[in-house]
């Protein structure tokens, strides 16, 4: 699980640094099984092609954006997605970077 901020230096769109990021964990042979979104959030879950189920919430926070990230083995699934579920939820950001 990975959990940081990074500064849009570059000026990209939202969708579009999700996407870039997604094709990361998708690689040739994984594929995006969810996305949906709002003007200041992201979300894109999927597999990896090679038996992990990944998921990626981003949300805009004036120049930078906060990123969620988890990746887990799909056979633990279930194991897993409430674990997701529930962090996805509690995942926001209360303030402007400094």
């Amino acid at each position: 699980m990975l959990v940081f901020g990074q500064f849009n230096a570059e000026n990209v769109s939202l969708s579009e640094w999700a996407s870039n990021e997604a094709a990361l964990y998708v690689g040739t042979v994984g594929k995006i099984t969810y996305r949906a979104g709002r003007a200041d959030w992201t979300v894109l879950s999927g597999d990896d092609g090679k038996g992990h189920d990944f998921y990626i919430k981003v949300v805009r926070n004036r120049d930078a954006f906060v990123i969620f990230q988890i990746q887990y083995p799909a056979q633990k699934a279930g194991t897993f997605r409430p674990v997701v579920q529930r962090l996805a939820k509690c995942f926001a950001v209360a303030a402007p970077p400094l």
